[in-house]
């Protein structure tokens, strides 16, 4: 229903997920401190100028519980369903890595019209994450 109203292709909604991201973020701030094995997620300034929309998490309960107890491949059914969230909203999720295979969950989500949307494909990892790759130029 949702990709009925917004479409991050537009720069009025793709502004208005950034605002809800970074009040997402001012809350986990004091989530935190209650919680401090919640999610931790780092916000960076609205990209103006590309459309682009970033943040990340450097702390997920989700990932530390599996590989606490050795379940990891659980995390792709529960990952992967932001690219397809992100698919309902006209958008593209650009995400190299999560903090199941890296050191974090990095977000950079624009519109699926974006010329940057254009500069990755989404490749599926031998554990079954999907994780966006840049797209190796062609020689011309």
């Amino acid at each position: 229903m949702l990709g009925k109203i917004f479409d991050l292709n537009r720069r009025r909604d793709n502004r208005l997920a950034n605002r809800i991201f970074k009040k997402a973020n001012d809350i986990r701030v004091e989530e935190i401190k209650r919680f401090p094995a919640s999610f931790r997620m780092g916000f960076y300034d609205y990209d103006d100028a590309n459309g682009v929309v970033r943040y990340s998490f450097t702390q997920c309960p989700n990932a530390e519980f599996a590989k606490r107890h050795h379940l990891e491949d659980v995390l792709p059914l529960m990952c992967n369903c932001d690219h397809l969230a992100m698919q309902k909203l006209h958008a593209c999720l650009i995400r190299e890595g999560t903090c199941c295979t890296s050191d974090l969950c990095d977000y950079c989500i624009c519109g699926d019209r974006n010329p940057l949307a254009k500069e990755y494909e989404l490749v599926r990892a031998e554990n079954g994450l999907l994780l966006s790759v840049k797209k190796e130029r062609e020689n011309v």
